[in-house]
C-alpha cells in the first residue's frame, strides 16, 4: 500500500512544476519588445471579469497544497 507521501507529494510537485513553466512562459512573453504586455499587466490579468486575477490564481494552488499537507500531518483528513 502506498504511503501518504507517495500518494500526495508527487501530485503537488507535478502541479507546481506546471505552474512554474506557465509563469515562465508569461515572463518570456513580456520580454518580447514587439508587444505591450508587461509583467504587471499579466499579474493583474483576468480571463473573465468576475474571476480573480492571475496573482490570486497562482497563489491558490500553493496555499491549497500547504494546507492539505498540514491537515494530513495532523491527521485531520
Amino acid at each position: 500500500m502506498p504511503t501518504l507521501y507517495e500518494t500526495t507529494i508527487p501530485v503537488f510537485i507535478r502541479q507546481l512544476n506546471i505552474l512554474s513553466k506557465l509563469l515562465g512562459h508569461g515572463i518570456a512573453h513580456t520580454a518580447d519588445s514587439s508587444n505591450a504586455v508587461t509583467e504587471q499587466s499579466l499579474v493583474d490579468a483576468r480571463l473573465i471579469e468576475d474571476m480573480q486575477p492571475l496573482a490570486y490564481q497562482s497563489i491558490y494552488p500553493l496555499s491549497f497544497s500547504l494546507f492539505v499537507l498540514l491537515d494530513l500531518g495532523r491527521g485531520e483528513r
